[in-house]
């Protein structure tokens, strides 16, 4: 019984509400417990739902994917409708449903809703998660070594020295080349956002690959791609990467098979 709740999405589950109880008593974060409740209990009653109409089969107990996907959506949106925090999760967890092979979502659900909000709904919200100003040194330590245990438990240590290395590689790259300032560089590294997407979203066991040689070929892909949309000054180029490493992976996966199938439910 005792591990059935110890398991790595129930870990992650832990923290993230941990996490979400602690930014909300920081004055400084914008969000309120209503859109933190519109946001996870959306994503909970969205599932359900599409479970239903769709005649999916529903394994017992809470469905705790969504219940992360809920609070990943509290933490990526930023809007003055609480409202809107529904919204998202609606369209979050509709990925979950539409957007599938091989009998498994494609994208986390998280950062497919955070790109659909700051290319087509910009005008409700934004998604400023990668600039947020809330986290101190002692937040942000929490983010990094919780981060460090949960990826030990999915076995995505690869994908994230790697993803971490690669960042520190190509911002010397890029001092060097561009006569830019190291540290302002590297600084994105020591900061909960960048935390939050390494550990949480970047290390998704159901959308990452859980053959090494692939974690590292996407870790240094996204790292790379990140470096040129920050070149640019594009601020969602973290979630723009993913997103095009995952679905280069995704075709490859598909004609080649080479690597195997997640393992973790």
């Amino acid at each position: 019984m005792l591990k059935k709740y110890t398991s790595p999405l129930h870990l992650v589950l832990y923290v993230l509400s941990i996490i979400s109880l602690l930014a909300l008593s920081t004055p400084s974060f914008s969000r309120n417990i209503t859109q933190l409740f519109l946001a996870v209990g959306g994503s909970l009653f969205f599932d359900y739902l599409l479970t239903y109409l769709l005649g999916r089969s529903r394994v017992e107990g809470l469905p705790i994917s969504s219940f992360i996907t809920g609070l990943g959506v509290f933490f990526l949106l930023e809007s003055v409708h609480d409202y809107f925090y529904a919204v998202v999760a609606f369209l979050a967890i509709s990925s979950k449903f539409v957007l599938r092979l091989n009998n498994k979502h494609i994208y986390n659900p998280s950062n497919f809703a955070l790109l659909l909000v700051a290319f087509g709904c910009s005008d409700f919200a934004t998604t400023n998660v990668f600039r947020w100003q809330v986290w101190g040194t002692r937040w942000s330590l929490f983010f990094f070594l919780s981060g460090i245990f949960i990826t030990r438990k999915v076995d995505r240590w690869a994908l994230v020295v790697t993803f971490f290395s690669s960042f520190a590689f190509f911002a010397v790259v890029k001092s060097a080349l561009f006569d830019v300032r190291l540290v302002t560089l590297l600084l994105p590294l020591t900061g909960a956002p960048m935390h939050l997407f390494v550990f949480y979203m970047l290390t998704d066991p159901k959308t990452s690959p859980d053959s090494r040689k692939f974690q590292v070929m996407s870790a240094i892909s996204v790292a790379f791609l990140d470096t040129i949309f920050r070149h640019f000054e594009n601020r969602l180029g973290l979630a723009m990467s993913l997103i095009i490493v995952r679905s280069l992976l995704v075709i490859y996966e598909n004609y080649y098979k080479e690597y195997p199938e997640p393992s973790i439910a």
